[in-house]
C-alpha cells in the first residue's frame, strides 16, 4: 500500500463554513470531556479507559438531548478526537512526553480529521464531498481519481484568514514486470 497526500484549499459556502468551525468545536468538547473522564476514572480505580471504551460511551452520551449538537457533525471526526487523545496518553507513558492537556479555544491547533467510510470523501470535477458538508469548491493540484481510495480528509485552521486541509489516499500503482 502506497500512501500519498495533497494538499489544497477550500471555499465553503456560509453554511458549511458553519458546520466546519462546529466540527472543530465538537472536537473540542469531546476531546476535553474525554481527558476529564480518564483523569476521574484514574483516580478512583488506578485504571484508565482505554479509547474503544470513551467511543462506546461517546455513541450514548450523543444520545442525550442535552448533547445532541453531536450528532450535527460528522461521527468520524469526534472518534478521531478520541484516539487522539488515546495516543497522546499513550505518547505520555511510553514516550515520557508531556501529560495531555485540556483544549482552550484559540490556544489550541484547531484541526479536525474525517476517516472514509465508503464513500464519505471523494473528489468529483473541481469539488471534493466531505461527509455531511455536501460538495465543497476546491483549489488545488488533484491527482486522485475514482479508483484510488481517499483514506482521511483532514482540516487545520491556523489563525490565518484560511484554512489548510489535506487528503491522504492510497496510490495503487500498476507495475509493469518484463517478461
Amino acid at each position: 500500500m502506497n500512501l500519498s497526500a495533497i494538499r489544497f484549499r477550500l471555499y465553503p459556502n456560509k453554511e458549511q463554513e458553519r458546520l466546519f468551525n462546529k466540527t472543530v468545536g465538537c472536537c473540542r468538547f469531546v476531546y476535553n470531556q474525554c481527558l476529564a473522564r480518564k483523569i476521574k476514572i484514574y483516580n478512583e480505580t488506578g485504571k484508565s479507559p482505554n479509547s474503544y471504551d470513551l467511543i462506546k460511551q461517546l455513541s450514548l452520551i450523543k444520545k442525550q438531548s442535552k448533547f445532541s449538537f453531536l450528532n450535527e457533525v460528522q461521527a468520524t471526526s469526534l472518534n478521531n478526537s478520541v484516539l487522539d487523545l488515546d495516543r497522546s496518553y499513550q505518547n505520555f507513558f511510553k514516550h515520557g512526553m508531556g501529560f495531555p492537556r485540556f483544549k482552550a479555544k484559540g490556544k489550541c491547533r484547531e484541526s479536525f480529521r474525517i476517516t472514509n467510510n465508503g464513500n464519505d470523501i471523494y473528489v468529483k470535477d473541481s469539488s471534493i464531498k466531505v461527509g455531511k458538508y455536501g460538495y465543497v469548491r476546491a483549489r488545488g493540484s488533484f491527482d486522485v481519481y475514482n479508483t484510488e481510495i481517499i483514506q482521511t480528509y483532514t482540516r487545520v485552521c491556523p489563525y490565518l484568514a484560511y484554512t489548510k486541509q489535506s487528503m491522504l489516499y492510497e496510490h495503487r500503482r500498476i507495475l509493469c514486470v518484463p517478461s
